[in-house]
């Protein structure tokens, strides 16, 4: 089970939803030093201590995260930070 579930509806074209979400994978690849990789809508990040999936579907965002011991510390920062830009960027 992911230690981080966020869900949204949007109602931008799917096309335009990827590349928003592109932007907030970027972002937190930076902060985080994660890297991603694109297959289709489903987005796959994973590094040691951190592992997760973005999934663009029409009308809605998942994003499913499950943290390592270490990495819990930041479990609340990371799903605020995340859920700030995707309520943003999606609204």
């Amino acid at each position: 089970m992911a230690d981080i579930e966020i869900r949204k509806s949007f109602t931008m074209p799917i096309g335009k939803a990827r590349k928003a979400a592109q932007s907030i994978v970027e972002e937190l690849s930076n902060q985080y030093n994660i890297p991603y990789e694109w297959d289709g809508d489903v987005l796959t990040f994973q590094k040691t201590g951190i592992k997760g999936v973005l999934r663009i579907a029409p009308k809605k965002i998942e994003i499913d995260i499950t943290l390592g011991l270490v990495m819990k510390i930041f479990k609340e920062p990371m799903r605020s930070e995340i859920e700030k830009n995707i309520d943003t960027i999606f609204s």
